[in-house]
């Protein structure tokens, strides 16, 4: 039973630790205790046993968290459990993790993490120079997770999000290079609203009409006119696939879509330069069925009064199809040009 004022451990120091150790039939049991670690481990006498480990709290500081230079040929077998885990003073929840050690490092059989804002499923590999993770990501509130992660979130409000993912760096697990990842993300997010939006004719236009849109009867029947009211460019929801390479994430098949338009997106998207080559294309949504929605939905007088609205500006409507606009330049100066 030792009371130690300090311990170098995992790239980190530890002041004031309490260790008591006490001798199995096939290795060693220690609980350790300190304001940022406390939890069981047990250390097998054979090496190719797996070692075992259950934290109550397990904190890792960020001053020195960066400077651990671990080999991951170096490891036994591994199954760490934690219910309370922080990564540089940011909540994991519970983290749970098992790995085998092969030739070229370890072989990450589970990785797992919980909490209230984000539930997240992998697997991969960890060899001295790369680390490979495939699985998915899942979040309830996109906003209070990238908040809690200080990712600036100034102009998106979101609700739900999804990812899935296989990703490869060249460095370890807990040391994400973004600027030299490669590999492949799709995401999914819920209904949400983009701020600072484009405030072109077009959606304006759409904003309008959104009033009689087929699509968005429904909300009006729960008196629901909050997209309306509301600033920025509401969606009801947002998914694209993207390839990531070389500090750029190229996508094909980005969609946004909600009440007012529909938002295709192709191109690339440079987070290594910080820059735009995108294509655009915005669709309006616009009836041409108002005055039987609206016949059909509140009474015959409302179906005559809308069908004479749709007869002032049938002449705009018919011009409504989909805009496309290129974006280019970097992220704090993006130009913007319609085709």
């Amino acid at each position: 039973d030792l009371n130690v004022g300090q311990v170098s451990v995992f790239g980190q120091t530890l002041n004031t630790v309490r260790i008591q150790v006490q001798r199995d039939a096939d290795g060693f049991k220690l609980n350790v205790e300190n304001e940022k670690i406390a939890g069981h481990i047990f250390l097998p006498d054979n090496k190719k046993q797996t070692l075992t480990a259950n934290f109550q709290r397990f904190y890792i500081d960020s001053s020195n968290s960066g400077e651990a230079n671990f080999d991951p040929r170096s490891f036994p077998p591994l199954l760490l459990t934690g219910n309370d885990v922080r990564f540089k003073n940011k909540p994991l929840g519970h983290v749970g993790i098992s790995t085998v050690p092969t030739r070229a490092g370890l072989d990450i059989k589970a990785l797992q993490m919980e909490s209230p804002l984000l539930q997240l499923r992998a697997s991969g590999a960890w060899s001295e120079h790369q680390t490979h993770l495939k699985g998915e990501a899942k979040s309830s509130n996109i906003n209070s997770l990238l908040s809690t992660w200080e990712i600036p979130i100034e102009n998106l409000i979101g609700s739900t999000a999804s990812a899935e993912f296989d990703l490869q760096w060249p460095d370890a697990p807990y040391h994400p290079v973004i600027n030299k990842m490669q590999g492949d993300v799709a995401i999914k997010l819920g209904k949400g609203r983009i701020l600072n939006a484009t405030n072109s004719a077009e959606l304006g236009l759409g904003r309008l009409l959104n009033v009689f849109s087929l699509q968005t009867i429904p909300r009006r029947l729960s008196l629901d006119f909050s997209d309306l009211t509301e600033k920025g460019f509401p969606f009801d929801s947002m998914q694209g696939h993207f390839n990531l390479k070389n500090g750029n994430a190229v996508t094909r098949d980005t969609d946004l879509n909600g009440p007012v338009a529909r938002v295709e997106a192709n191109g690339r998207i440079g987070y290594a330069e910080k820059d735009f080559d995108i294509v655009l294309g915005v669709t309006p949504y616009v009836t041409s069925s108002l005055p039987v929605v609206a016949a059909y939905v509140f009474n015959p007088l409302a179906g005559v009064a809308a069908w004479a609205l749709d007869k002032v500006v049938s002449r705009q409507v018919s011009k409504v199809t989909t805009y496309h606009y290129t974006v280019t330049g970097t992220w704090e100066n993006p130009q913007w040009q319609q085709q």
